[in-house]
């Protein structure tokens, strides 16, 4: 959410404000520029597009204003009368109402998380896997009073450890990215601390859920808008996860072999995934309704489609089926494995669309398929039967 006072813009120069945007202050960069001042922007390492605020914007940090002033000098004039009042960050939840995460107390924390979203970035780590950890390290410092990384002892980490587990009563899944995200932090900062003795939850094994055939049928039957059936049909059909479909691009999909090409999905594997003549006509009526340039989906101001908003697709569609079971985007995925396994196809096969890396993850589909276990009569029902 932007501060009160209205930035001005003005032809071949950038005007900052401070605005609160995916849960951290950041700054945010407008103007009225042409192309090449967008294009150079776009090459300032760490700056991103939101579609929300229709700005760039970087982390409010010092670093990030020294950066763009070196970036910007000799090619636009940059405005920054706005930053110089007051702050104003009213969503910003802290423990403790005098701890304010953009304090100069914590501008060297700070500092080190960006090193360490660089560091990730360099390391080619996904984009939704940076910002965990990043937001998780933030809200250790908040809380923690932690203002400096790298004076952090085991005693500290183990401390804040229990607390995430008693206290806090995080997921498993959360403790454990933060266990990994503060391993990164010290690697960084190069602390010799061996995080091998901090202890890691025992690992729990759900079964997913799924969406029955007639579901499925119901949920994209439900869907009008050309765009959004087309993008709930594609995860269903192909299996994909959601990063890997907002990522997919207009040339990944290959019409004369029926296949679709996908670019470095999960663990940064290229994979290959059939694509039938139905999905195929489909695909081929949504270009010609909405041309997308680069992207196959795409925002409304370019550039890939958030997952968010495609979440809110499926949302949107469930409450129109009237389905009232819980579902996620992955759980078109789940459905489309499951139903694949219970049309007999081989679990090779499976493995390899889905891109698993090992066969005991595909196997967990053979928990939920109907054929393996609805099908199973139990001895009860041939004693039932003699009565």
């Amino acid at each position: 959410m932007e501060t009160n006072q209205s930035v001005s813009r003005s032809d071949g120069s950038l005007h900052l404000f401070r605005m609160y945007h995916r849960e951290n202050a950041q700054l945010g960069i407008r103007g009225e520029y042409g192309l090449k001042i967008k294009e150079h922007l776009e090459r300032l390492e760490g700056i991103k597009w939101s579609a929300t605020h229709s700005c760039f914007y970087l982390p409010d940090i010092p670093d990030s204003i020294r950066r763009l002033i070196k970036h910007c000098r000799g090619v636009v004039w940059v405005d920054m009368s706005n930053i110089r009042l007051k702050k104003s960050n009213p969503k910003q939840k802290v423990p403790d109402k005098s701890l304010k995460v953009d304090n100069e107390e914590y501008i060297t924390a700070l500092g080190q998380i960006n090193r360490m979203n660089l560091y990730m970035e360099q390391r080619r780590y996904a984009p939704a896997t940076i910002k965990s950890y990043s937001s998780m390290l933030k809200k250790h410092m908040s809380e923690a009073r932690v203002t400096d990384f790298s004076m952090m002892d085991m005693g500290a980490i183990q401390e804040y450890n229990i607390k995430l587990v008693h206290e806090k009563k995080v997921s498993f899944s959360h403790q454990n990215q933060w266990i990994n995200a503060i391993k990164i932090m010290l690697h960084v900062l190069e602390v010799p601390i061996n995080l091998d003795d901090i202890e890691r939850p025992i690992r729990r094994h759900k079964l997913p859920g799924v969406f029955s055939k007639r579901e499925v049928m119901e949920i994209i039957g439900k869907t009008t808008n050309l765009k959004h059936r087309f993008m709930l049909s594609l995860l269903y059909g192909t299996g994909l996860r959601i990063g890997e479909l907002i990522a997919l691009k207009i040339k990944d999909i290959d019409g004369q072999r029926k296949m679709l090409f996908v670019r470095e999905g999960k663990g940064l594997k290229d994979r290959m995934v059939p694509i039938g003549d139905g999905l195929l006509k489909h695909a081929r009526d949504y270009y010609q309704a909405y041309h997308p340039k680069e992207y196959l989906f795409e925002g409304k101001y370019g550039g890939k489609y958030s997952s968010r908003s495609a979440q809110q697709v499926l949302k949107q569609a469930m409450k129109r089926a009237r389905i009232r079971k819980k579902g996620t985007l992955h759980t078109l995925r789940h459905s489309f494995a499951t139903h694949l396994l219970e049309s007999g196809t081989d679990l090779r096969y499976i493995q390899t669309i889905l891109g698993h890396s090992s066969p005991k993850t595909t196997m967990i589909y053979t928990h939920i398929s109907e054929s393996s276990l609805g099908n199973i009569r139990s001895p009860i029902e041939d004693i039932l039967d003699g009565m």
